[in-house]
């Protein structure tokens, strides 16, 4: 089930199929777009996480990075990086790596 919009903060909400992934830097969070723009917005990555709880989707694999699973454009299985659709290099942290793995795996098939 995904919701249709997302509260990010202020008074903006994204549809979560539009957006590629989450970037945090501290107290801010930059979301890449589809539509190729970005957008930063004063909420942290940590409180967005719980509002992307109910997307299937979207995967935490690092501290600061939220994507979203429908635009991985390349990974390998022994590798702990991952390429997103907008040329984003994502790095996986090890405990979160099998995790990935199966989501990835599920996400396949």
């Amino acid at each position: 089930m995904n919701p249709t919009t997302i509260h990010i903060g202020g008074r903006k909400k994204l549809c979560p199929d539009d957006i590629i992934l989450l970037e945090g830097d501290a107290n801010y969070t930059v979301f890449y777009l589809q539509n190729g723009k970005k957008l930063i917005v004063a909420t942290t990555l940590k409180q967005l996480e719980q509002r992307f709880e109910l997307c299937q989707n979207f995967f935490r694999p690092h501290k600061s990075f939220i994507v979203n699973l429908d635009y991985l454009a390349d990974y390998q299985d022994d590798s702990n990086v991952f390429t997103m659709q907008n040329a984003k290099t994502i790095l996986i942290s090890r405990r979160k790596k099998t995790a990935f793995q199966t989501k990835v795996s599920l996400k396949n098939l």
